[in-house]
């Protein structure tokens, strides 16, 4: 998706990430913690995934070179490469260090507004990324349009690689 908006950006983006081909949930037995042996509690192939998706899942995350547009990246190598390589007017828009408590629309349909939690707004907006972690209200607000508190976070135990 973001290489419709910016390919210079999704380039930039790719280059600070690491590719994912894989996720792996694996436990060891409490019993033992001294001991190397692990039971695989889930493992995804996500090349497969994707090309067994078909239709426009497969056409938008398989390269012609046969990898996946599937990345991860820390927090804070995006947050850097959002400040080195967005323009300066959408640059200087970018917010650190709040805390996100709602997102509303903003008059006449132009955009959203996003309220924090020290009682200061900003916006409109047409797209709002957060990438406040794994408590992510931005998440939180996707997922059900209200943000409760934005703690709502789940260690799953889940290895990417």
């Amino acid at each position: 998706a973001l290489g419709k908006i910016d390919k210079d950006l999704q380039r930039a983006v790719m280059d600070a990430g690491m590719p994912q081909v894989g996720i792996r949930s694996r436990t060891k037995a409490w019993d033992n913690p001294s001991s190397s042996n692990f039971d695989t509690l889930l493992e995804l192939d996500l090349l497969k995934l994707v090309r067994n998706a078909g239709g426009e899942t497969t056409a938008e995350l398989v390269q012609e070179d046969g990898t996946t547009l599937w990345y991860s990246i820390m927090r804070g190598a995006l947050q850097e490469v959002l400040l080195e390589k967005l323009p300066t007017q959408i640059g200087n828009n970018l917010h650190f260090g709040k805390k996100l408590a709602d997102i509303v629309e903003a008059d006449n349909n132009e955009g959203v507004l996003c309220k924090f939690t020290d009682d200061t707004m900003c916006g409109p907006f047409d797209l709002v990324i957060g990438c406040d972690g794994v408590k992510s209200a931005v998440k939180e607000y996707m997922g059900s349009g209200k943000i409760k508190n934005g703690e709502i976070g789940l260690y799953s135990g889940i290895r990417i690689k």
